[in-house]
Protein backbone atom coordinates (compact mmCIF):
# COMPACT_ATOMS: atom_id res chain seq x y z
CA UNK A 1 0.00 0.00 0.00
CA UNK A 2 1.01 3.41 -0.80
CA UNK A 3 0.33 5.68 2.06
CA UNK A 4 1.27 8.77 0.89
CA UNK A 5 -1.04 8.57 -1.70
CA UNK A 6 -3.99 7.15 1.06
CA UNK A 7 -2.97 10.37 2.69
CA UNK A 8 -2.98 12.53 -0.06
CA UNK A 9 -6.75 11.54 -1.23
CA UNK A 10 -8.51 13.17 1.33
CA UNK A 11 -10.01 10.63 3.47
CA UNK A 12 -8.49 11.58 6.36
CA UNK A 13 -9.71 15.57 6.42
CA UNK A 14 -13.12 14.03 5.11
CA UNK A 15 -12.81 11.80 8.33
CA UNK A 16 -12.30 14.56 10.49
CA UNK A 17 -14.68 16.23 8.97
CA UNK A 18 -17.30 13.64 9.96
CA UNK A 19 -17.99 13.17 5.94
CA UNK A 20 -17.53 9.47 5.28
CA UNK A 21 -19.17 6.57 5.72
CA UNK A 22 -19.68 3.93 8.31
CA UNK A 23 -17.52 1.39 6.05
CA UNK A 24 -14.59 4.29 5.49
CA UNK A 25 -14.65 5.22 9.00
CA UNK A 26 -13.65 2.16 10.02
CA UNK A 27 -10.97 1.79 7.37
CA UNK A 28 -9.32 4.73 8.63
CA UNK A 29 -9.65 4.16 12.11
CA UNK A 30 -8.20 0.64 11.57
CA UNK A 31 -5.27 2.28 8.43
CA UNK A 32 -4.41 4.74 11.83
CA UNK A 33 -3.88 1.70 14.19
CA UNK A 34 -1.75 -0.18 11.27
CA UNK A 35 0.50 2.95 10.23
CA UNK A 36 2.10 5.46 12.16
CA UNK A 37 2.02 7.89 9.11
CA UNK A 38 -1.63 8.22 8.84
CA UNK A 39 -2.13 8.46 12.57
CA UNK A 40 0.03 11.59 13.07
CA UNK A 41 -1.77 13.33 9.76
CA UNK A 42 -5.06 12.09 11.27
CA UNK A 43 -4.03 13.86 14.83
CA UNK A 44 -2.72 16.90 12.71
CA UNK A 45 -6.21 17.63 11.30
CA UNK A 46 -7.28 16.70 14.55
CA UNK A 47 -5.63 19.45 16.28
CA UNK A 48 -6.75 22.16 13.18
CA UNK A 49 -10.71 21.29 14.40
CA UNK A 50 -9.36 21.44 18.31
CA UNK A 51 -7.52 24.49 18.03
CA UNK A 52 -10.35 26.27 15.57
CA UNK A 53 -12.96 24.65 17.95
CA UNK A 54 -11.22 26.69 21.54
CA UNK A 55 -10.62 29.55 19.28
CA UNK A 56 -13.84 30.92 19.06
CA UNK A 57 -15.67 30.21 22.28
CA UNK A 58 -15.92 32.95 24.58
CA UNK A 59 -15.25 33.11 28.49
CA UNK A 60 -17.18 35.04 30.48
CA UNK A 61 -15.40 37.94 32.78
CA UNK A 62 -13.74 36.38 35.60
CA UNK A 63 -15.60 38.41 37.89
CA UNK A 64 -18.89 37.83 36.91
CA UNK A 65 -19.82 34.45 39.31
CA UNK A 66 -18.22 36.87 41.90
CA UNK A 67 -20.73 39.50 41.19
CA UNK A 68 -23.63 37.11 40.85
CA UNK A 69 -23.22 35.73 44.04
CA UNK A 70 -22.89 38.94 45.73
CA UNK A 71 -26.16 40.33 44.55
CA UNK A 72 -28.09 36.84 45.82
CA UNK A 73 -26.81 37.65 48.97
CA UNK A 74 -28.13 40.83 48.98
CA UNK A 75 -31.19 39.52 47.76
CA UNK A 76 -31.71 36.87 50.13
CA UNK A 77 -30.74 39.02 53.30
CA UNK A 78 -33.57 41.42 52.20
CA UNK A 79 -36.30 38.56 51.90
CA UNK A 80 -35.01 37.43 55.15
CA UNK A 81 -36.16 40.88 56.73
CA UNK A 82 -39.71 41.36 58.23
CA UNK A 83 -41.91 42.78 55.50
CA UNK A 84 -44.23 45.79 56.11
CA UNK A 85 -47.55 45.41 54.08
CA UNK A 86 -48.97 48.84 53.71
CA UNK A 87 -52.86 49.07 52.54
CA UNK A 88 -53.44 52.05 50.78
CA UNK A 89 -57.45 53.06 50.98
CA UNK A 90 -58.46 56.59 49.25
CA UNK A 91 -61.06 58.80 52.00
CA UNK A 92 -63.45 60.13 49.78
CA UNK A 93 -64.06 63.05 52.46
CA UNK A 94 -60.50 64.57 52.61
CA UNK A 95 -59.37 62.72 49.19
CA UNK A 96 -56.42 61.85 50.99
CA UNK A 97 -54.39 58.39 51.64
CA UNK A 98 -54.40 56.64 54.81
CA UNK A 99 -51.62 54.44 56.07
CA UNK A 100 -53.09 51.79 57.93
CA UNK A 101 -50.31 49.89 59.73
CA UNK A 102 -50.25 45.85 59.33
CA UNK A 103 -51.07 43.15 61.79
CA UNK A 104 -48.84 41.11 63.36
CA UNK A 105 -50.44 38.08 62.39
CA UNK A 106 -49.90 39.22 58.48
CA UNK A 107 -45.51 39.51 58.74
CA UNK A 108 -44.35 36.38 57.58
CA UNK A 109 -40.42 35.91 57.98
CA UNK A 110 -38.92 33.45 55.62
CA UNK A 111 -37.56 31.08 58.45
CA UNK A 112 -41.26 30.48 59.45
CA UNK A 113 -42.19 29.96 56.05
CA UNK A 114 -42.53 26.34 53.90
CA UNK A 115 -38.98 25.01 52.15
CA UNK A 116 -41.18 24.78 49.15
CA UNK A 117 -42.12 28.70 49.19
CA UNK A 118 -38.48 29.73 50.26
CA UNK A 119 -37.13 27.78 47.02
CA UNK A 120 -39.42 29.21 44.57
CA UNK A 121 -38.54 32.80 46.51
CA UNK A 122 -35.07 32.13 46.30
CA UNK A 123 -35.04 31.04 42.66
CA UNK A 124 -37.11 33.87 41.45
CA UNK A 125 -35.09 36.22 43.14
CA UNK A 126 -31.94 34.48 41.83
CA UNK A 127 -33.21 35.18 38.38
CA UNK A 128 -34.29 38.37 38.74
CA UNK A 129 -30.54 38.94 39.84
CA UNK A 130 -28.89 37.39 36.86
CA UNK A 131 -30.40 38.91 34.48
CA UNK A 132 -30.03 42.05 36.01
CA UNK A 133 -26.37 41.37 36.76
CA UNK A 134 -25.66 39.86 32.86
CA UNK A 135 -27.48 42.97 31.72
CA UNK A 136 -25.15 45.59 33.58
CA UNK A 137 -22.08 43.70 32.36
CA UNK A 138 -22.84 44.03 29.49
CA UNK A 139 -23.43 47.30 29.31
CA UNK A 140 -20.16 48.06 31.32
CA UNK A 141 -17.89 45.93 29.41
CA UNK A 142 -19.03 46.22 26.28
CA UNK A 143 -15.91 47.88 25.25
CA UNK A 144 -13.83 45.29 26.92
CA UNK A 145 -15.81 42.77 24.98
CA UNK A 146 -14.95 44.59 22.06
CA UNK A 147 -11.53 44.65 22.52
CA UNK A 148 -11.20 41.17 23.66
CA UNK A 149 -13.05 39.95 20.43
CA UNK A 150 -10.71 41.95 18.51
CA UNK A 151 -7.72 40.80 20.05
CA UNK A 152 -9.37 37.13 19.27
CA UNK A 153 -9.89 38.45 15.30
CA UNK A 154 -6.52 38.88 14.88
CA UNK A 155 -5.17 35.67 16.59
CA UNK A 156 -7.72 33.22 15.62
CA UNK A 157 -6.88 34.70 11.71
CA UNK A 158 -4.35 32.63 11.25
CA UNK A 159 -6.74 29.55 12.04
CA UNK A 160 -9.67 30.96 9.84
CA UNK A 161 -7.11 30.68 7.34
CA UNK A 162 -6.54 26.81 7.94
CA UNK A 163 -10.23 26.18 7.63
CA UNK A 164 -10.98 28.17 4.55
CA UNK A 165 -7.94 26.27 2.88
CA UNK A 166 -9.46 22.94 4.32
CA UNK A 167 -13.04 23.48 2.67
CA UNK A 168 -11.51 24.68 -0.31
CA UNK A 169 -9.26 21.89 -0.49
CA UNK A 170 -11.90 19.30 0.48
CA UNK A 171 -14.12 20.76 -2.69
CA UNK A 172 -11.65 20.35 -4.91
CA UNK A 173 -10.56 16.89 -4.02
CA UNK A 174 -14.30 16.33 -4.45
CA UNK A 175 -14.72 18.00 -7.95
CA UNK A 176 -14.58 15.40 -10.51
CA UNK A 177 -13.49 18.25 -13.27
CA UNK A 178 -10.47 18.45 -11.38
CA UNK A 179 -7.55 16.32 -12.29
CA UNK A 180 -5.31 14.75 -9.50
CA UNK A 181 -1.40 14.77 -10.45
CA UNK A 182 0.71 13.13 -7.92
CA UNK A 183 4.38 14.10 -8.45
CA UNK A 184 6.82 11.49 -6.86
CA UNK A 185 10.16 12.50 -5.79
CA UNK A 186 13.04 12.04 -8.00
CA UNK A 187 15.32 9.42 -6.73
CA UNK A 188 18.54 10.94 -6.99
CA UNK A 189 17.70 14.52 -6.29
CA UNK A 190 14.72 14.14 -3.19
CA UNK A 191 12.73 10.32 -3.40
CA UNK A 192 10.70 10.45 -0.02
CA UNK A 193 9.54 13.95 -1.46
CA UNK A 194 5.77 13.99 -2.83
CA UNK A 195 3.73 17.02 -4.41
CA UNK A 196 0.77 16.81 -5.88
CA UNK A 197 -1.56 19.37 -9.03
CA UNK A 198 -5.15 19.78 -8.91
CA UNK A 199 -5.72 20.62 -12.79
CA UNK A 200 -9.10 21.93 -14.19
CA UNK A 201 -8.18 21.52 -17.88
CA UNK A 202 -11.82 23.29 -18.95
CA UNK A 203 -11.09 26.09 -17.08
CA UNK A 204 -6.96 26.26 -16.77
CA UNK A 205 -7.20 26.07 -13.02
CA UNK A 206 -4.09 24.72 -11.05
CA UNK A 207 -3.60 23.96 -7.51
CA UNK A 208 -0.90 22.85 -5.37
CA UNK A 209 -0.49 20.60 -2.43
CA UNK A 210 3.16 20.30 -1.11
CA UNK A 211 2.54 16.99 0.90
CA UNK A 212 6.06 15.97 1.57
CA UNK A 213 8.27 18.73 0.53
CA UNK A 214 11.07 19.70 2.28
CA UNK A 215 11.75 22.81 3.48
CA UNK A 216 13.46 25.46 1.58
CA UNK A 217 17.08 26.64 1.97
CA UNK A 218 17.92 30.06 3.00
CA UNK A 219 17.23 32.58 0.10
CA UNK A 220 15.96 29.61 -1.81
CA UNK A 221 12.09 28.64 -2.86
CA UNK A 222 10.19 26.21 -4.42
CA UNK A 223 8.96 27.00 -8.37
CA UNK A 224 6.28 24.77 -10.28
CA UNK A 225 6.69 24.38 -13.64
CA UNK A 226 4.64 22.88 -16.47
CA UNK A 227 5.71 21.09 -19.55
CA UNK A 228 4.08 22.29 -22.74
CA UNK A 229 4.82 21.16 -26.37
CA UNK A 230 8.48 20.45 -24.84
CA UNK A 231 8.88 24.35 -23.26
CA UNK A 232 9.00 24.47 -19.35
CA UNK A 233 6.50 27.01 -18.42
CA UNK A 234 6.60 28.88 -15.41
CA UNK A 235 3.71 28.76 -12.87
CA UNK A 236 4.40 30.44 -10.10
CA UNK A 237 6.13 30.23 -6.55
CA UNK A 238 4.74 28.20 -3.53
CA UNK A 239 5.17 30.73 -0.84
CA UNK A 240 8.06 28.91 1.81
CA UNK A 241 5.45 28.89 4.81
CA UNK A 242 3.88 25.93 3.62
CA UNK A 243 3.19 23.03 5.61
CA UNK A 244 1.93 19.63 4.23
CA UNK A 245 -1.56 20.96 4.12
CA UNK A 246 -1.50 24.18 2.25
CA UNK A 247 -3.53 24.34 -1.26
CA UNK A 248 -1.90 27.51 -3.12
CA UNK A 249 -3.31 28.73 -6.53
CA UNK A 250 -0.68 28.62 -9.00
CA UNK A 251 -0.60 30.16 -12.98
CA UNK A 252 -3.47 28.99 -14.58
CA UNK A 253 -2.65 26.59 -18.17
CA UNK A 254 -4.71 25.47 -20.73
CA UNK A 255 -2.19 22.72 -21.92
CA UNK A 256 0.24 20.29 -20.62
CA UNK A 257 2.44 17.07 -21.01
CA UNK A 258 4.07 17.12 -17.68
CA UNK A 259 4.36 19.36 -14.06
CA UNK A 260 7.47 19.48 -12.07
CA UNK A 261 8.84 21.55 -9.38
CA UNK A 262 12.50 22.43 -9.20
CA UNK A 263 14.37 24.75 -6.02
CA UNK A 264 14.95 27.98 -7.16
CA UNK A 265 16.82 31.35 -5.92
CA UNK A 266 13.96 33.06 -3.94
CA UNK A 267 11.60 34.53 -6.26
CA UNK A 268 12.09 32.32 -9.13
CA UNK A 269 13.94 32.30 -12.51
CA UNK A 270 12.79 31.91 -16.03
CA UNK A 271 13.92 28.65 -16.63
CA UNK A 272 14.12 25.71 -14.25
CA UNK A 273 17.40 24.34 -12.51
CA UNK A 274 17.33 20.55 -14.07
CA UNK A 275 19.85 19.86 -11.39
CA UNK A 276 17.40 20.91 -8.47
CA UNK A 277 14.45 19.18 -9.70
CA UNK A 278 12.56 17.47 -6.44
CA UNK A 279 9.32 15.95 -7.93
CA UNK A 280 8.05 15.75 -11.66
CA UNK A 281 4.91 13.66 -12.73
CA UNK A 282 4.33 13.36 -17.08
CA UNK A 283 0.56 12.91 -17.72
Amino acid sequence: MNIQEYINSGIIEQYVLGDVSAQERQEVECMSHIYPEIQQELFSQQQVIERLAMAFQVEPPVDLRAKILGRLKEQNNSIETEAQIVEVIPDPIEDQVKVVEPRKDNIIKMSEAPPKSNFIKYMAAASVVFCIALAGLNLKNSSDYKEELNKMSVSNSGLEDQMHTMTQKMTIMQDPSFQKIAMPGIKEKSPESVATVYWNKKESIVYLNPNSLPKPQDGKQFQLWAIKDGVPMDMGMLPNNFDSNSFVKMTNIDNAQAFAITMEKEGGVPSPTMSEMYVMAAL
